[in-house]
């Protein structure tokens, strides 16, 4: 199996700025054998540790700045990631085309996938269907869905009922959704609502969260580096202290890099580039303690 690199890659000032262990990161992440020619692809995190030798700090802190330099993105719920520009180099065509569909059709349904269809074009294929759904019904599905298309039929009607139960359960989650910044994969979200089932109370705190999320969001005018709704449900973020997310993922960054300065140009460059990157000597030793 072999992949396309840009030998230009050297040069590019996104990959030059990275730390060598984040350098090795990225060129794992586009060239191990479990990739894909869409640079959209399964791969867990016990796998990456394992082959490249990087701890798992040095992994979580690796993914946090690939994706704020804007050369990945990953959900971790799913364990997959999507290498964004992979696909520019491999070429495009028919088979190429197929193969991005396949498996597109093949991985867990990843709230990647919708962004990753909108960016290279992709308007036919049909990824809602998550990987453990059966792609043959059994029969006794084959007899339900028989029955159902006949009642509709007999009333005329092409949709189903709704369902009171789940109707029930997603109460609130229009204010959510309305509230929430960035508006994709909503059946996802639905999904991760109806496993929360808020009371009045949790209802409540979840939307002054969400409210506050999109604040941040809003005032970073970014919204490459905001959750996914489903993720931020899923991950109960409405329980995070009120820190700015994308103002925190900026301090590890520049603590990580502060700590190479320190290292290779002694002390005094190392005060001076926590002052130009206005990081607090506070700031850069929690970051040596939780790291």
């Amino acid at each position: 199996m072999y992949r396309s690199i840009e030998t230009k890659i050297w040069a590019d000032p996104k990959f030059k700025n990275l730390v060598p262990e984040d350098k090795l990161l990225f060129l794992y992440f586009i060239t191990n054998q479990h990739t894909h020619l869409s640079g959209l692809y399964y791969i867990p995190e016990p796998l990456v540790l394992f082959e490249t030798g990087i701890s798992k700090i040095g992994y979580r802190k690796g993914i946090d700045t690939l994706s704020m330099g804007g050369l990945c993105r990953f959900d971790t719920t799913n364990s997959v990631i999507w290498v964004i520009n992979m696909l520019k180099y491999q070429g495009r065509g028919a088979k190429i085309d197929k193969s991005v569909e396949t498996q597109i059709m093949n991985l867990h349904d990843s709230p990647l996938i919708p962004d990753f269809i909108e960016y290279y074009g992709f308007k036919n294929i049909p990824y809602r269907y998550p990987v453990d759904t059966p792609s043959i019904p059994h029969r006794h599905q084959e007899q339900e869905q028989e029955q159902e298309q006949e009642q509709d039929k007999d009333i005329g009607q092409i949709s189903k009922k709704p369902n009171p139960k789940k109707t029930k359960s997603l109460l609130g989650f229009n204010e959510f959704w309305s509230q929430y910044p960035k508006k994709v994969a909503k059946g996802q979200a639905e999904k991760a609502w109806l496993k929360i089932k808020p009371d009045q109370q949790l209802l409540q705190k979840i939307i002054e969260q969400t409210k506050k999320y999109t604040s941040f969001v809003s005032k970073n005018g970014n919204m490459e580096y905001c959750k996914h709704p489903a993720t931020w449900l899923n991950a109960k973020c409405w329980e995070d202290e009120n820190i700015d997310p994308i103002e925190m993922q900026r301090v590890r960054f520049e603590c990580g890099h502060a700590r190479n300065v320190r290292k290779y140009d002694g002390e005094e460059k190392f005060i001076k580039y926590l002052a130009e990157n206005k990081i607090t000597m506070e700031q850069f030793e929690q970051w040596i303690t939780d790291n």
